[in-house]
């Protein structure tokens, strides 16, 4: 029989502000619990920094980053900056925590701009030409259509052969 492979925690806080002091502390009830990963979920860089240092200090951790849409009052272009270098980082696993939280925006305006942010960091994720959605079409064999907006809705989808990455790309021509 193989190894007991464990559980997964696929969405937990330890570096926010409420927990960060007592991270340690949960780690180990958690391993001690049976967890075997836990995806560190960041909704602030400072929490994503935090995130970073343990996972650099144990493997166990995956890690997170985005801006969670209540957060943007605070949010400067800088920090978009920011969050632009540190989706590229090699520890870095996915782009969370986003979304649209109509519950603590209430206001119209702040619903726009929650959405237009929510849209800029999903094109994070997709990358730039879709290159991000196109790499985990080719290593997971699914069928991911990335089209620009500009296409016109009744245009057949790429055929997954045609598709290429852009260092593929690069090294045909």
């Amino acid at each position: 029989m193989g190894k007991a492979l464990g559980w997964i925690d696929s969405h937990c806080h330890l570096t926010c502000a409420d927990l960060i002091g007592e991270a340690q502390d949960v780690r180990q009830r958690a391993l001690d619990a049976g967890v075997a990963r836990m995806m560190i979920v960041c909704c602030r860089l400072e929490e994503a920094e935090a995130a970073l240092k343990m996972k650099a200090e144990d493997a166990r951790f995956d890690v997170a980053v985005g801006f969670h849409p209540s957060d943007l009052r605070d949010f400067t272009e800088e920090d978009w900056h920011k969050l632009e270098t540190l989706v590229y980082n090699e520890n870095v696993t996915a782009i969370g925590e986003i979304g649209l939280d109509y519950y603590w925006l209430k206001t119209p305006e702040e619903r726009a701009n929650s959405r237009d942010f929510f849209d800029a960091q999903l094109s994070l994720a997709i990358g730039k030409e879709g290159q991000n959605a196109r790499l985990a079409a080719k290593l997971t064999g699914w069928k991911i259509d990335i089209k620009p907006a500009s296409a016109p809705a009744d245009e057949e989808p790429e055929d997954e052969e045609d598709v290429l990455l852009d260092d593929e790309a690069e090294t045909e021509e």
